[in-house]
């Protein structure tokens, strides 16, 4: 084994293997935990720029984004049967929730009929593992003027 500018080098095969030497104190480890840490975060909320920039072949994307005219009056998206996913999303710079039912009536409270209470980058997803979901989808929100993004996959 040789050593040269604070790399070590060592023969595997026909191969050499180049690894910098660092000395792990508790700052490093750390910092290395906080990137982790990080990186787990961001994965887990489902950044939506983490989304591919272009469907599959043969998938074509339509936005079904829009406006509730009037705060607590529901407005919808209709049933798609060649609907191959998509997902609902409220704004990141949205003030309040958004509520989403599927196949019933979205109100402005929590809870039953809605299916999702949706804060400021929440999302739902309309496909998964068990299928995609074909049926109407209900989108309500507590003022008049709310905006929400919508993106069919067909």
């Amino acid at each position: 084994m040789r050593q040269s500018q604070g790399c070590q080098q060592e023969m595997c095969g026909h191969r050499i293997i180049f690894w910098r030497t660092r000395r792990m104190t508790p700052t490093v480890i750390l910092r290395y935990l906080a990137l982790a840490w990080a990186l787990t975060i961001a994965l887990a909320l489902g950044a939506p720029t983490l989304a591919p920039a272009e469907p599959p072949s043969g998938v074509k994307i339509v936005s079904r984004s829009a406006t509730v005219v009037t705060g607590g009056t529901a407005v919808s998206i209709a049933a798609t049967l060649g609907r191959k996913g998509g997902w609902v999303m409220n704004p990141c710079d949205a003030t309040e929730s958004l509520f989403i039912s599927l196949g019933g009536t979205a109100v402005t409270t929590s809870g039953a009929p809605n299916h999702a209470d949706l804060p400021a980058c929440g999302r739902v997803n309309l496909g998964g593992a068990a299928g995609v979901y074909q049926g109407a989808i209900s989108i309500n929100a507590a003022t008049s003027g709310h905006k929400f993004e919508a993106v069919e996959l067909e």
